[in-house]
């Protein structure tokens, strides 16, 4: 039964990888046209956190440029 656990954690693990790395690509394409930042300049402004299978959380954070 435990296998079965396991596979539902990997596979929630999975997706919310893909949605934050979805999700991420859309964002920094949103900033890109509006803001004219090159690619590393937004990849250094934006900080993600992938899930892993003991939190299943994800996050991403965005700098303020002052």
């Amino acid at each position: 039964m435990m296998g079965f656990y396991e596979d539902m954690a990997r596979f929630c693990n999975n997706a919310l990888n893909r949605t934050l790395t979805k999700t991420a690509k859309r964002q920094r394409e949103l900033i890109r046209t509006r803001y004219s930042l090159s690619n590393k300049t937004i990849r250094r402004l934006t900080k993600t956190k992938k899930s892993r299978v003991d939190t299943l959380e994800v996050t991403i954070v965005t700098l303020s440029i002052k």
